[in-house]
């Protein structure tokens, strides 16, 4: 996996970490939860964010990709979700899951839920040092653009 794959798939986690985990209120409100199974992370949620069905939020990542994908983590993983009672959904970024990982899924029954394009923003005073990675601009944009996104994005998922 290269240098933006890595990058791509820290920042998935990181972000859905910070949102998940970030905020006692939140955990609590929508018992959110984040447990490792050898490497990956496993974001479990007791009640859907946004009116959807558990899906924001409930999913593991690094199957396949940071991690090896075997039978067995699979079926730890999957344990995880059995103890929470939802389901068990896999984080699949297309072209960097192994294909012996996407036949495995196949094999136990998964299919694919949907495409999803994720954008993150960062509120900061200061530019931050970023390594070079081939394919990534960052730039910073005016506050007003921060909050239109963020308003815009907010709004799109029915949030308050």
């Amino acid at each position: 996996m290269d240098a933006l794959g890595r990058a791509a798939l820290r920042i998935e986690t990181l972000s859905t970490r910070i949102w998940t985990q970030g905020h006692p209120v939140m955990r609590r409100r929508y018992g959110l939860r984040l447990v490792f199974r050898a490497g990956v992370a496993c974001f479990t949620a007791e009640r859907g964010l946004f009116g959807d069905a558990l899906t924001y939020g409930h999913k593991a990542i690094g199957f396949g990709t940071t991690v090896p994908a075997t039978q067995a983590l699979l079926d730890a993983v999957r344990g995880v979700y059995d103890a929470r009672g939802g389901p068990c959904r896999i984080h699949v970024v297309e072209g960097l899951t192994s294909p012996e990982a996407i036949r495995l899924l196949r094999r136990n029954g998964f299919r694919r839920e949907e495409f999803a394009m994720d954008w993150h923003v960062r509120i900061t005073q200061r530019v931050p040092r970023l390594p070079d990675i081939a394919g990534v601009h960052v730039h910073r944009v005016a506050r007003d653009e921060a909050t239109l996104f963020s308003t815009t994005a907010r709004d799109a998922f029915g949030d308050t």
